[in-house]
């Protein structure tokens, strides 16, 4: 033993313990904050892919009600009262407008990668997340840390 390990004994005799103390503490909150940090990506990611599926379906909702009553509502009648031709060729481009834009967000949503795209490719691994297994997951994963 040194002379220097002695003084250092002799000025904080609990510095080792300390140390230790830390080093363990470190550890197990990394591993508790791998858990807690997991759950809460899965549980992100499900709610993500929730609010993908209700914007898909309501596009679709508007593209089939709107640009539906649109097609029959434009088809020609016999009344002379109704739109002036300019008027139905500004209505016909504003609803053209509106079904590119609508194309343009079903794609952007098709577009974005799935929940298990996004985990596997931040993991590198093969397992699939569902959200059954997402949101009645309890058990501990703080032991799966790599």
């Amino acid at each position: 033993m040194s002379s220097l390990d002695f003084e250092d004994l002799c000025l904080d005799p609990y510095q080792a313990n300390f140390d230790k103390g830390h080093r363990e503490g470190s550890a197990a909150g990394l591993q508790a904050g791998y858990g807690e940090g997991r759950k809460l990506g899965q549980q992100k990611a499900v709610e993500v892919g929730i609010e993908l599926g209700y914007m898909r379906g309501v596009a679709e909702a508007i593209r089939q009600d709107v640009l539906g009553s649109f097609d029959t509502a434009a088809a020609p009648s016999d009344d002379n009262n109704s739109c002036t031709s300019d008027e139905a060729d500004a209505a016909r481009r504003r609803v053209e407008k509106v079904g590119k834009s609508l194309d343009e967000l079903l794609s952007m949503i098709d577009a974005f990668p799935s929940p298990d795209e996004i985990f596997h490719k931040a993991t590198g691994n093969d397992q699939r997340l569902s959200s059954d297994d997402v949101l009645n997951d309890e058990e501990d994963d703080s032991e799966r840390i790599v």
